[in-house]
């Protein structure tokens, strides 16, 4: 599977066709190792129909969508990018019909503010069946994803340290907004994020936000291991970011709803320690009125709800 992904990004990196790129991005998308990221099997299938079968009708691809479009399954965490939010930022307009009679759902105010943060972030919405995304991202931010993705450290830190401006791809983000940061505490190990964080200089990229509003902040509360939290929180401290703690994203969530709802009790216990006003911010609600508490109970974190519940204000 490795090689499969390797190959991909060499052909990407090849002179090929428009056709051809978008086939690559696809394969790519459904071999993403986290689930919550990953195209489902039958959304790309509409997606390879449709773009070699431009010229089909309306009528032709609402019959093919009828038969692949699928529910969605239960407890999808929220933040995760679902093939809802791929049809708005794509402007698929039958598919998101089909996708909201499926089952598949967005608030008004959630689907107004990822338009906004992907235009905001200078990407766009694809236009047209087109994608007229204004691509600010380098073949190297790209080659670093998808090194860092599929477990490649050692091609990861040579693809950084050999770009010909770290500052400037420090700063770049790709089309889900996602800097070299977000990619590291999302799924980079302990000695990757030490090799590169040394370039970082104050303040950049760390209070990026992705197309959710999510700071690499909130995705290492969520996912991160202790060891890269251990580098990451001693940073932000270092840096003296304002509340970085407290930092909502597009849905009004903090770190620390992020760590209680991925079942990071390391990330739970750092935030609280880091925090002037712990029992403030355990009680922090988000847009959906939830706290840290909440999620944690609801996604069955047991040892996190007890440690919330300590610092909760008596």
């Amino acid at each position: 599977m490795d090689e499969v992904r390797r190959w991909i990004r060499q052909l990407k990196g090849a002179d090929g066709s428009r056709v051809l790129d978008q086939c690559l991005e696809l394969a790519e998308g459904m071999l993403v190792p986290n689930p919550g990221d990953r195209l489902y099997s039958w959304e790309a299938e509409l997606d390879f129909f449709e773009l070699f079968n431009p010229d089909n009708s309306r009528v032709v691809r609402l019959e093919k969508g009828a038969l692949r479009v699928q529910r969605p399954k239960a407890n999808i965490p929220s933040g995760d990018q679902t093939p809802l939010h791929r049809a708005i930022l794509q402007q698929k307009k039958e598919r998101e019909t089909q996708l909201l009679n499926a089952g598949w759902s967005i608030s008004p105010q959630e689907k107004g503010r990822l338009i906004q943060g992907h235009q905001q972030k200078g990407f766009g919405v694809a236009v047209g069946g087109e994608d007229s995304r204004s691509v600010t991202s380098s073949k190297e931010l790209a080659d670093f994803a998808g090194a860092i993705q599929y477990g490649s450290r050692a091609e990861a830190e040579s693809i950084f340290l050999q770009s010909e401006s770290i500052p400037a791809l420090l700063k770049e983000q790709d089309a889900n907004g996602f800097t070299i940061l977000h990619f590291l505490a999302r799924f980079g190990s302990s000695n990757t994020l030490q090799h590169i964080i040394v370039h970082v200089d104050s303040g950049i990229a760390l209070d990026a936000t992705d197309i959710f509003g999510k700071t690499p902040m909130h995705h290492a509360c969520e996912k991160a291991p202790e060891d890269v939290l251990n580098i990451l929180f001693p940073f932000y401290l270092k840096q003296s970011l304002e509340d970085w703690t407290r930092i909502p994203d597009s849905n009004g969530k903090t770190p620390l709803h992020w760590a209680a709802q991925g079942g990071n009790l390391g990330a739970v216990r750092m935030l609280l320690s880091q925090d002037p006003d712990a029992p403030g911010l355990v009680s922090t609600e988000d847009d959906a009125g939830h706290t840290a508490l909440h999620l944690a109970i609801s996604h069955g974190h047991s040892a996190i709800a007890d440690v919330l519940r300590a610092h909760r204000s008596v």
